[in-house]
């Protein structure tokens, strides 16, 4: 992590927050069930190591990353948690898998393959099935005990873990996800075989699918950092772990008639004030935000003009101070509007925040 902050645009991560959310989730929805904390892709932005410390402090069992590198970072930083990597890894790299002690995902035969040539300290793995989605897993029973006979035979594997993922647990219609998870049990009852892990449920199968008592473990991911694109009737309320902020760099009066930014494609319709703010779109402000808004003093005010590669103008309602506190998405104007305005999820927004943009740590030692 940076050890210094020296620009005017910051990411503010609550992590207490974060916290309150798995305490919340695991209370009401994962009592008695291995929770893994989903911290793929720099936690979701809110920063990998930070993120993991805070979420096994709450009471969370594991860590599931998305590639060896995320699961090596964690490690590397003292984390002795079990650590799935969730995506696939190849065959070769399974010697550094074990170094790290980093359980990874079977998901085809084509790779199993070319796996048993290695003959290092057991490996442990979980077992995909593809219950719907149509992204990795093997797809029948039969291909599923294929996988079984062989690693079972294999003493540089231990299989530790069975899995699947759901395509559509935040719809609320819950049809497609029960008929999913009704597939991966039919599953278990096949193989009549226990694992130390079971899961499906990702965040909302979580919520969803409180009743299920087959499986034993579940994963959470969204949810914990206190965002929901969906609605969900929760006896508790998220609390949003990230907020995007920035200060007005520089405030200057304008015009009627004057135009803003390149390609002069914004024009004044009166005498005014306009503000200059230090993000764009190499931060990952992209140019689409233009003519949405941005939160200062009380006001809501436009984002105007094309949006450059560091910086950003917006009108102002009167003159306000230079250094001014900007609120791209925090309290007042919640990531998930942010989102649906630029027609995506919260989960693109999170991750399309630049690494150049630095993070400040609340509620915490870590900076």
């Amino acid at each position: 992590m940076k050890s210094a902050i020296h620009r005017d645009t910051w990411l503010e991560i609550d992590i207490t927050a974060i916290q309150s959310n798995i305490k919340n989730i695991k209370k009401y929805y994962a009592k008695e069930k291995h929770v893994f904390a989903v911290v793929k892709a720099d936690a979701y932005h809110h920063g990998a190591v930070a993120v993991a410390q805070a979420a096994l402090i709450a009471g969370v069992h594991g860590l599931c990353v998305s590639n060896l590198d995320e699961g090596i970072e964690l490690r590397e930083a003292g984390i002795q948690a079990p650590i799935l990597v969730v995506g696939k890894i190849a065959p070769h790299y399974l010697a550094v898998a074990q170094k790290y002690m980093l359980q990874v995902t079977v998901s085809d035969w084509q790779w199993l393959e070319q796996a048993l040539a290695y003959s290092g300290k057991p490996v442990q793995v979980h077992l995909k099935y593809d219950s719907g989605m149509n992204r990795l897993g093997v797809k029948t029973h039969e291909e599923m005990q294929k996988l079984l006979m062989t690693l079972s035979n294999h003493e540089s594997f231990e299989i530790v873990g069975l899995f699947t993922h759901f395509a559509t647990s935040d719809d609320s219609d819950e049809t497609a996800m029960r008929e999913q998870y009704t597939k991966f049990i039919a599953l278990l009852d096949t193989i009549g075989m226990n694992f130390q892990y079971i899961h499906a449920s990702n965040s909302y199968g979580t919520i969803r699918l409180a009743d299920d008592e087959r499986t034993n473990s579940v994963r959470l991911g969204i949810l914990m950092y206190g965002c929901a694109d969906e609605p969900l009737d929760l006896p508790f309320t998220l609390q949003p772990a990230m907020g995007l902020y920035s200060r007005l760099l520089e405030v200057k009066q304008v015009r009627a008639g004057e135009k803003v930014g390149y390609g002069f494609t914004y024009t004044c319709t009166e005498d005014g004030y306009i503000g200059i703010v230090p993000i764009g779109y190499a931060d990952g402000w992209w140019r689409k935000n233009q003519g949405r808004y941005v939160f200062i003093q009380g006001y809501m005010c436009e984002i105007i003009g094309r949006i450059c590669m560091d910086q950003l103008m917006v009108r102002l309602p009167k003159l306000f101070a230079v250094m001014s506190l900007v609120e791209l998405f925090g309290p007042h104007i919640p990531i998930q509007t942010v989102a649906k305005e630029l027609g995506t999820i919260s989960y693109e927004v999170m991750c399309g925040i630049d690494m150049r943009v630095p993070k400040v740590f609340k509620n915490t030692t870590e900076k």
